[in-house]
């Protein structure tokens, strides 16, 4: 589906779905991003109620056809709703629509914020504000993990401090075999690592999913919500080993710092969860790269390297079937 019928069925939806609006009209809709298993687009609501007229800034993000498209849409507007009514810093305003027949697939509307990334605003900070920066952004991430995780999940029943681990090693022994080395070394060692404080992680906490604000209630508002219950060091771990591969390294050290500090407390067994983490990254896209061709296929290669380094330093395990992907 191209911009200009994406438009004209988006409209049709908001028709159906809010017939006492007026004069409604989508500007400026234009693609913003292609992340792996949703599209996500940018645009201006306009129409007319009770004769007033109303301008709502949106992002539309479009999912994957299916089963497992309707349940991340239902899973993210989840958070997004849980959270926001918590006041934690997210968009709001959202409205999921799991029927297919609109636009092709399930979808998400919600607010659209507006400032710049995380990571843009790291790229151009002086050195003070790149101290603010990092306290800004480890503190999102402690906050998050400072939630009880009923916010999301009120009747969450987990058995023992290794019930986490073992699902999160369970999900990796379904994705096939190119990671299952360091999959078994992550089960031989998760009595190493019990969770004594489930939260609510986000799973994929990193510069470019933080909006800094210029104006309203937060200065910094997360986006991309695949979260689940888990330890918080998967989360910290992820964040850690994604600023690591994007050559940040001196950067990660100091929101390791900062964490902590937040926290008030030193991180134990954090590299087993910089390998676990790891290990989901690369499931997820060593599974891209298979679909992928020319330029994009040369860089993700290069951060599957990355990865592959990471888990050998810090496991001395090799992942031949990974390599041989790669050559």
């Amino acid at each position: 589906m191209n911009t200009i019928e994406l438009r004209a069925n988006l409209l049709i939806y908001y028709q159906i779905k809010f017939p006492l609006r007026e004069k409604m009209e989508i500007q400026d809709l234009k693609e913003i991003d292609q992340a792996t298993g949703s599209d996500v687009y940018s645009y201006t609501l306009t129409y007319e109620m009770n004769n007033t007229v109303y301008s709502e800034p949106r992002i539309l993000k479009l999912y994957a056809k299916g089963i497992m498209g309707a349940d991340r849409a239902l899973k993210e507007r989840h958070a997004l709703r849980n959270l926001h009514d918590e006041g934690f810093p997210v968009p709001g305003s959202t409205l999921v629509e799991v029927d297919e027949s609109h636009l092709g697939s399930a979808f998400v509307i919600m607010e659209r914020i507006e400032g710049q990334s995380m990571w843009d605003a790291i790229e151009c900070a002086t050195e003070e504000r790149r101290r603010q920066l990092i306290g800004l952004f480890s503190g999102l991430l402690a906050d998050l993990h400072s939630l009880s995780w009923a916010v999301l999940v009120p009747n969450l029943k987990i058995n023992d401090e290794y019930t986490l681990i073992k699902r999160e090693i369970y999900n990796l022994k379904q994705s096939g075999s190119e990671i299952l080395p360091v999959v078994e070394w992550l089960h031989a060692r998760r009595d190493l690592v019990p969770c004594k404080r489930p939260t609510i992680t986000h799973r994929d906490f990193h510069p470019h999913n933080v909006i800094i604000t210029e104006e309203g209630a937060y200065e910094g508002v997360i986006i991309d919500w695949g979260w689940q219950i888990s330890d918080p060091r998967f989360d910290l771990g992820w964040t850690l080993t994604s600023l690591e591969r994007s050559d940040l390294r001196e950067f990660r050290d100091d929101v390791l710092a900062e964490y902590e500090r937040r926290t008030g407390e030193r991180v134990e067994q954090l590299a087993y969860f910089e390998v676990l983490a790891s290990a989901y990254w690369l499931m997820h896209n060593v599974q891209t790269l298979k679909n992928l061709q020319n330029g994009r296929r040369a860089s993700l290669s290069a951060n599957i390297r990355k990865a592959t380094a990471m888990i050998y330093d810090r496991t001395g395990v090799t992942l031949p079937d990974v390599e041989a992907l790669l050559s």
